[in-house]
């Protein structure tokens, strides 16, 4: 991948997942995973397989039903991450919250293309 950098907005809009923002630069030189990673998952590869493998979304429900399942395929291929260099602070609560509580350091990777297929929804529960 060509050097580069870029910025990630995620605004959750109420949803479940935690607002981000972060600008990040792609640097071809070679990465190394830090300690803390590399103990935990044994490697590059394992790390990110781990990372992003997601199959559902949970959303809570009002009315009838109190939470819905959506069923997702996001086949990705942990080859294709990128490393990626984070430039600044990165603006996300939860992840504050996991540097304080764990000490690590914080790692960042880009997926240049993702699949995404929606296989369907599932109500797990009524009210």
């Amino acid at each position: 991948m060509k050097q580069g950098s870029g910025t990630l907005n995620i605004t959750s809009q109420g949803g479940s997942a935690p607002d981000l923002a972060l600008e990040f630069e792609v640097d071809n030189s070679p990465f190394t995973l830090p300690d803390s990673w590399q103990s935990r998952f044994g490697g590059w590869h394992a790390t990110v397989e781990y990372l992003v493998s997601q199959n559902k979304a949970v959303d809570r429900l009002g009315g009838w039903a109190s939470h819905m399942e959506s069923l997702i395929e996001i086949p990705i291929d942990p080859r294709d991450a990128v490393p990626v260099r984070v430039l600044g602070k990165v603006d996300c609560e939860m992840i504050d919250g996991l540097l304080q509580q764990n000490d690590g350091d914080l790692i960042a990777f880009l997926i240049p293309r993702v699949p995404f297929n929606f296989l369907g929804e599932v109500v797990t529960d009524r009210e």
